[in-house]
């Protein structure tokens, strides 16, 4: 298979597994930019060689779509290390990403608007 491919089909797999572990299980996902590749995503606070790519990162992310995410928090960005503010725009996309997961989740569903249409 190519490589690309075969990236995506383990994708595939990391998503299933964590689909069926947690269920309907109300989610706090905790992400952490030192799962990337620090020669791409520079800005991270503890670098590890043969991290992600910023596009399977993104991929894995929008795998979990339709879970019942209830909090999320984006770690280790870290600026002093991050050339050309890089990593720092990944961890924005990541975050924007993070509120339209959350807004099109379950969790959102049973939340009462504070001032609720009569």
């Amino acid at each position: 298979q190519h490589g690309a491919r075969r990236v995506r089909n383990r994708l595939v797999v990391v998503v299933e597994h964590v689909r069926e572990r947690v269920g309907d299980t109300p989610v706090y996902l905790c992400y952490d930019v030192d799962f990337f590749e620090p020669s791409i995503v520079p800005g991270v606070f503890t670098p590890l060689c043969d991290g992600a790519l910023p596009h399977e990162g993104i991929e894995l992310l929008r795998g979990l779509k339709g879970l019942n995410f209830v909090h999320f928090d984006i770690n280790n960005v870290t600026p002093n290390y991050d050339v050309h503010g890089f990593t720092a725009l990944l961890g924005a996309h990541l975050a924007w990403m993070c509120v339209d997961l959350f807004a099109r989740s379950q969790a959102t569903a049973a939340v009462t608007p504070i001032h609720p249409r009569r």
